[in-house]
């Protein structure tokens, strides 16, 4: 078989072409670097062009590789479109990989699953955290929650509402260092934020109508929802992004203290996300109708409770 007639290279030749990196192609694809260089290289030979200028970091496509690409990215998705068609015909199980944020409890998300089991118990997930819609866009994830709306293009969306938190600190460190009050306060405090690939980093606090930046002098940490909380626990500094849910426990112990006096970081927009190749596959499609609702209504319970009692507004726009 010449490497033309490979589904695999031209996945290669795809990922390669959006992330720029054959390391991070071959990471993606769960291939040696050596395996997913020669497959790109081969394919290339096969079509008698280069796809990419090699001297550039990152790897940029040729004229004639940019003319390729999105003919090989509609072959890749009617190709995934004829599986998943076959698979969901098929009357066995079938398996699909759904992402949450880290910042989700995972109990709530099993209870949702189990209940829906009750409804489809053929419809099975693998489950993943801290994806990003470019991971759905490239078939790393079918299904993801995600806290911010991306664009549209290549994707089916449903809007869940918003999440809110209060930063949080420990006992120990505001004994340390004091109470932050107003956000102006922050310049003299340690940060702790989240970052990702494409999450939502802070840059505003917010409280009803006010509005400030986030200005501060010193960030300790920056990382995802876990290490970040490591590192509050640990007494480093402020965490301006975890979730209630993620700390629900320390905070009702008293470990953990919302500070700022109820001004907190912008709302995350909670967005359900798919990749629009599936959405034809109605078994699919009637498990997202299903989850949306649900997760409607358990994003809420997860944040609000809490966010009011610690004197959060009552009227979130």
């Amino acid at each position: 078989m010449q490497t033309k007639d490979n589904l695999e290279a031209w996945r290669v030749f795809v990922s390669v072409a959006r992330t720029g990196s054959i390391k991070e192609t071959a990471i993606e694809q769960n291939l040696d670097m050596s395996a997913a260089s020669r497959l790109l290289s081969s394919l290339e030979t096969d079509l008698g062009f280069p796809f990419f200028d090699r001297h550039s970091r990152p790897m940029a496509l040729t004229e004639r590789g940019q003319s390729l690409v999105h003919h090989a990215e509609q072959l890749l998705a009617y190709f995934s479109q004829v599986n998943e068609i076959a698979r969901s015909l098929s009357g066995n199980a079938v398996r699909y990989k759904l992402c949450y944020p880290l910042n989700v409890g995972r109990s709530n998300l099993i209870e949702q699953l189990n209940d829906y089991k009750k409804i489809d118990p053929l419809l099975e997930f693998d489950l993943m955290s801290e994806c990003d819609h470019e991971d759905v866009l490239s078939g790393r994830v079918d299904i993801a929650l995600l806290p911010y709306r991306p664009p549209s293009k290549g994707l089916v969306m449903w809007s869940v509402g918003k999440g809110l938190n209060f930063p949080l600190a420990t006992p120990a460190y505001l004994k340390r260092h004091g109470t932050p009050e107003k956000p102006e306060d922050l310049t003299n405090h340690n940060l702790i934020l989240r970052t990702g690939r494409n999450y939502p980093p802070s840059y505003f606090l917010s409280r009803g109508n006010e509005k400030a930046p986030l200005i501060t002098k010193h960030v300790v940490f920056t990382g995802d929802a876990l290490s970040c909380k490591a590192a509050l626990m640990s007494d480093a500094g402020i965490a301006m992004d975890l979730s209630f849910d993620l700390c629900r426990q320390e905070i009702l112990r008293g470990d953990l203290v919302p500070v700022l006096n109820g001004w907190h970081r912008l709302p995350w927009e909670m967005t359900f996300v798919m990749t629009a190749r599936l959405q034809d596959n109605e078994r699919l499609m009637q498990f997202c109708r299903w989850i949306v609702e649900r997760e409607t209504i358990d994003n809420v319970a997860r944040w609000k409770p809490m966010f009011l009692k610690f004197g959060g507004e009552t009227d979130i726009h």
